[in-house]
């Protein structure tokens, strides 16, 4: 079975068809990076009264390569119809996902035993090759590959997670070349729907661009179904879906903030604590991980995402008020005892977030236990630069401008929020105040942010 690089287009030919019907008919199936998969048939499924004429969806189409290779096409949306010369219909089709390798009938069965991903940046992030290099002599050098043992984690009772390692060699008699590739694989200990498994996926690839502090797009997705036959068990299945675009995917001559043997001395702990803190400070994660994965995006749209992110991890991790819920209650009241019947009830609007911390004193609570990084930031003007700033890019109150940062000081006040905030995810890792400190500051990228006037 050929295997699909997302971060390359392809072709696929074959017959396609409902899966209740028997009706095959000839297309070819297209694949563009960023863009969509896209279905154009020689003909048109046959259209029933719950799928009107050109705004048929259908769960799933299936579909067998020119090579035999079975096609599962999800989430399937009619785009055209059309009649061509000769009166021959045409028909295209847009799916979400595109599994090769296995046939699914229904949307409820499409379901997995396991299922492993390859990202960019992973290779870096797991640090481990099998790749040794011998020079003896001037003339002479010899090149080993040992395949790396595996790793598997446990996160918790029902899910484990297993970083391992596959090797394609493409020998010559005048070159050789191995490429080691490193995996993720995610299982439960039960079989689960595809879109779970993504997701658990998921968790490790933002924990990867993290340490990266670029996308990890998306290179394969493979996994076994739950019900596979003897063909499928001795070859994964193969997802392919159109992850989102992203800058520099082929950089590989990166500096890590940090990698896998930095989370040692308990990599299983830090796992578990990041796979809960996706559920509990979503948000954050949401934020975050969007400003690295849009490619271009305005200063002033990121600066909001972060510190909004930063607000976010904040009210999520310490929900508390500026005084107990008691006092708040007690003193509201009191206030709206003392003014006319009829404001009440718009005061009682105005009050009712009032107990929430404001901006700045958030983002002093975050910084409060990690001095090193407070001293680093200066602090007190950073907070107020940032509170200044994204009150004057919220409002456009032309009064605020003169305090907040602009072009290249908004820029570096970006890439500081950005410190800060990556401090608040390394935290659900549960790294210390000081190992944060030292992933952080040992950087040369914010070594030199940190040094620039914002």
């Amino acid at each position: 079975m050929t295997e699909w690089i997302l971060a390359q287009a392809f072709e696929a030919q074959g017959a396609w068809r409902l899966p209740d019907t028997e009706q095959w008919l000839p297309g070819t199936l297209r694949y563009r990076p960023g863009e969509e998969i896209q279905l154009d048939l020689f003909g048109a499924p046959a259209i029933t009264e719950e799928q009107p004429l050109g705004r048929a969806h259908w769960d799933i189409i299936l579909g067998v390569t020119t090579n035999g290779t079975p096609v599962t096409l999800r989430e399937c949306v009619q785009l055209n119809l059309s009649i061509g010369k000769g009166g021959i219909p045409q028909s295209s089709f847009r799916a979400t996902w595109a599994i090769f390798g296995s046939h699914f009938p229904t949307d409820d069965s499409v379901r997995f035993k396991w299922l492993s991903g390859s990202y960019a940046y992973l290779d870096q992030f797991v640090g481990v090759t099998g790749l040794s290099l011998e020079r003896s002599e001037l003339t002479s050098t010899q090149i080993s590959f040992r395949q790396p043992d595996g790793r598997e984690l446990e996160v918790d009772a029902s899910l484990r997670v297993r970083f391992g390692f596959s090797f394609h060699l493409v020998p010559s008699p005048f070159a050789a070349r191995i490429e080691q590739t490193t995996w993720v694989t995610a299982e439960r200990t039960a079989a689960a729907n595809l879109d779970d498994l993504l997701v658990q996926l998921g968790h490790v690839q933002n924990l990867v661009g993290l340490a990266a502090g670029k996308f990890a797009t998306p290179l394969q997705i493979n996994g076994l179904p739950e019900q596979s036959s003897e063909w499928e068990r001795r070859r994964s299945t193969q997802v392919v879906f159109v992850p989102r675009p992203a800058e520099g995917d082929d950089d590989t001559d990166i500096t890590s903030l940090f990698t896998l043997s930095d989370l040692e001395p308990d990599i299983g702990d830090a796992l578990e604590r990041w796979f809960a803190a996706a559920d509990l400070v979503k948000p954050t994660f949401d934020l975050y991980f969007s400003t690295l994965s849009i490619p271009f995006i305005y200063a002033e749209n990121q600066f909001l995402s972060l510190a909004q992110a930063a607000e976010s991890f904040h009210r999520r991790r310490f929900p508390i008020g500026e005084v107990s819920a008691e006092e708040h209650e007690s003193r509201v009241a009191a206030v709206l005892a003392a003014v006319p019947v009829e404001h009440r009830k718009w005061l009682a609007q105005k009050l009712a977030y009032s107990n929430e911390p404001n901006l700045r004193s958030r983002l002093k609570a975050l910084l409060q236990p990690h001095p090193a990084l407070r001293k680093a930031l200066r602090g007190a003007s950073f907070v107020n630069r940032v509170v200044d700033t994204r009150n004057y890019l919220t409002h456009y109150d032309e009064r605020s401008r003169k305090n907040a940062a602009e072009g290249v000081r908004l820029h570096w006040l970006v890439e500081k929020l950005r410190i800060v905030v990556e401090m608040c995810l390394l935290t659900e890792l549960g790294l210390s105040s000081s190992r944060i400190a030292m992933i952080l500051l040992r950087q040369s990228r914010n070594q030199y942010a940190l040094s620039q006037q914002s």
